[in-house]
Order: C-alpha cells, then structure tokens, then sequence
C-alpha cells in the first residue's frame, strides 16, 4: 500500500488537510504531515480500545498511510510516540 512520496509542481498558497481533487480524477483525501501526526495519536488510543480484529487492521493500515506523511526530525518523534504506553492501575482506597 505505501508508495514513495509523490513530487508534484508547486502551488500558490498552503494546501489544507481535506478533499482534494487533481484534474477529472476521482477526489481523494490530502493529509498535512503536521495533521498526520496528530492523527496518528487518536489512531493509537483507539487501537488499544477496539477489539475488532477488522476494524484493528483497518486502523493500522491508516496510521500506516499517515505515517508516511511525516518526514525529517519528526520521525524520531513519531517512533518515540509510538511505543506502547506504561499504565498503572488505578490503586484502590485503604
């Protein structure tokens, strides 16, 4: 499902995440890196919350795709962020 990143020709003025439409191709759906990463957290929690084997590789296959998206120094970040979180249990009164 990942392909490179795909070089197209300078536009004016800065794209936004959302629909986006290239010629009379079919719309499709531009994510900003900065939108990925953030994307890419709610996709964690939730993956630790649904237990649908479908709807799970769903999500991983979307955070995949988002993940692409983020280049340079925040990668380190992403991989960072990635790691499964340590949760305590909540401690019960004396």
């Amino acid at each position: 499902m990942l392909r490179r990143i795909r070089a197209l020709p300078e536009v004016e003025g800065r794209i936004e995440t959302g629909a986006i439409r290239f010629g009379a191709e079919y719309p499709g759906v531009f994510v900003r890196a900065d939108d990925a990463y953030g994307f890419c957290g709610a996709i964690n929690q939730a993956l630790q919350e649904v237990g649908n084997p479908e709807a799970q590789e769903g999500l991983r296959r979307l955070k995949t795709l988002l993940e692409s998206c983020v280049v340079g120094a925040d990668r380190k970040l992403l991989r960072a962020f990635n790691q499964p979180a340590i949760v305590e249990s909540p401690r019960k009164a004396p």
